[in-house]
C-alpha cells in the first residue's frame, strides 16, 4: 500500500459541515500524506483545508448540463466509478474514507481485492427498499460495504443498534459521530437578510423557522397546520426552499393565513448557525427513516438545540420524540393540541431550550475519536 488515502463522495464539501469536518480529521492524522478526494459533484467549487496535503478531483461535469436527467446521472454515477477504481488500482491508498451510497462500487471492489487496505464508511443514514427512497442494488452493495468495513461511522446509536440487527451481527467496529454543529463559529449575516430580520423584529413578530424543502417527509400538512394555529404574534419564516414551493404553499393556504409566512430565501452554510440565532422557535419534521438529514449537515435538531431554540417535531420519529420527552425542550404531533399548547407555554418550553446552548457542537472541525482510530494504523 502506498503512504495515500481516498476520499469518496458526492456533496458540496462547503456547506457539508460532516464531511469536511471528516477529512479534516484524515488530513491532520496523517499530515504528510496526500489526501485526495474525488467529488461526484455538477459544479466547481473553491474548498481549502488547514493542510496542503489534499488533492481534490472534480468528477461527474455532464451532470452540470443535464441535473434532471436519471441516464446522465446513472452514466456519471458508472463514469465515477471506473475513474475512481482505475485510480486505486494506480495508487493502491492505505485508507479509503467513503461518505455517500452513491460512490461505494469501487472502494466496494478494490476492498475486496486488496484485503489489507482500510475502509472507513461514514454511514449517514440506511435506507430500505421497502420504503422506495433507494435502489436494491445499492441498498444491497450498503450493506455489502458496511460487512467489509474496517470502520463504520454512525450518526447515533439507534442507527448501529439497527444496523446490527440487519445484519445479525454482535459486533460492528464502528464509531458514533452525531451530527451536531459544526465549527460553531459567528459569522454575521448578509445585510439584506440582516434587514429582513430586523424589520420582522420591528414590527412585533416572533420568528418561527422552518429549514429546507417542503415535502410530504418533511410534514408539509403538518406546517400547514402549524401555520394555521399559530397567534398573530408570530411570523413563519422559510429558508432554504425554492420560490415555486413556497407560492405553492401560499397558495394552498386560506387568504387570511397567507399573511403568515415569509420566504427569506438561501442561508449560506457558514452563516447558517448565526442565523439560527435570530429565531424564537422552529418547527421540524422528519419521516422516521430521513432523520440524519443525509444531504445536509449539521443537522437541524442540533442547531435549534445548540442555541437554545424549541421547536415542534413529529412524534413518530424516535430520535426526535426521545429528544424531546427527555428535554422538554419542544412539543410532538399528533395530538395536534400540543400546537396551542407550544404557544400558550412558549416562555416555560424556551427556558429548557436555554439549557442546552453549546452542548451539541465541534468547534475545531477535528473529531478526536477517529483521529485516533487513524493514530493507531501509523
Amino acid at each position: 500500500m502506498s503512504n495515500r488515502h481516498f476520499v469518496c463522495c458526492t456533496t458540496d464539501i462547503r456547506y457539508d459541515g460532516r464531511v469536511y469536518s471528516l477529512i479534516n480529521t484524515l488530513s491532520q492524522a496523517f499530515p504528510n500524506e496526500k489526501i485526495h478526494i474525488y467529488n461526484l459533484i455538477d459544479k466547481n467549487i473553491q474548498i481549502s483545508f488547514p493542510l496542503p496535503n489534499i488533492i481534490y478531483h472534480r468528477i461527474g461535469f455532464l451532470i452540470k448540463y443535464f441535473p434532471e436527467s436519471r441516464v446522465i446521472r446513472l452514466l456519471s454515477c458508472c463514469g465515477y466509478a471506473l475513474f475512481v477504481f482505475f485510480n486505486l488500482l494506480i495508487y493502491r491508498p492505505r485508507t479509503v474514507q467513503v461518505h455517500h451510497e452513491g460512490v461505494l462500487l469501487a472502494p466496494y471492489f478494490y476492498k475486496l481485492l486488496f484485503r489489507s487496505s482500510v475502509l472507513v464508511f461514514d454511514d449517514k443514514e440506511l435506507y430500505h427498499p421497502r420504503d422506495h427512497n433507494i435502489p436494491r442494488f445499492l441498498y444491497r452493495l450498503e450493506i455489502g460495504v458496511i460487512k467489509l468495513a474496517n470502520l463504520v461511522i454512525f450518526t447515533n446509536n439507534e442507527r448501529q443498534r439497527a444496523v446490527k440487527l440487519i445484519l445479525h451481527r454482535e459486533r460492528i467496529p464502528h464509531l458514533i459521530i452525531y451530527n451536531f454543529v459544526f465549527n460553531n463559529n459567528v459569522v454575521d449575516l448578509d445585510l439584506t437578510i440582516k434587514e429582513r430580520i430586523e424589520q420582522i423584529r420591528e414590527d412585533g413578530f416572533k420568528i418561527l423557522l422552518h429549514q429546507g424543502a417542503l415535502s410530504n417527509i418533511r410534514g408539509r400538512d403538518n406546517i400547514k397546520n402549524i401555520i394555521e394555529k399559530a397567534p398573530e404574534e408570530w411570523k413563519i419564516c422559510f429558508i432554504g426552499i425554492k420560490e415555486k414551493e413556497f407560492e405553492d404553499l401560499k397558495l394552498s393556504l386560506k387568504e387570511e393565513f397567507r399573511r403568515k409566512i415569509i420566504n427569506i430565501g438561501y442561508i449560506s452554510y457558514d452563516q447558517l448557525n448565526t442565523f439560527w440565532q435570530q429565531v424564537d422557535a422552529a418547527i421540524m419534521f422528519y419521516d422516521a427513516c430521513n432523520f440524519n438529514n443525509k444531504y445536509c449537515a449539521p443537522n437541524r435538531l442540533y442547531l435549534a438545540v445548540n442555541n437554545g431554540i424549541p421547536f415542534i417535531g413529529n412524534t413518530d420519529n424516535f430520535t426526535l420524540s426521545s429528544f424531546i420527552n427527555k428535554n422538554n425542550n419542544g412539543v410532538l404531533i399528533p395530538p395536534n393540541k400540543n400546537i396551542d399548547y407550544f404557544f400558550s407555554n412558549y416562555r416555560v418550553i424556551r427556558e429548557k431550550a436555554l439549557l442546552l446552548v453549546n452542548k451539541f457542537n465541534y468547534n475545531d472541525n477535528l473529531l478526536r475519536d477517529l483521529l485516533f482510530y487513524y493514530y493507531s494504523l501509523k
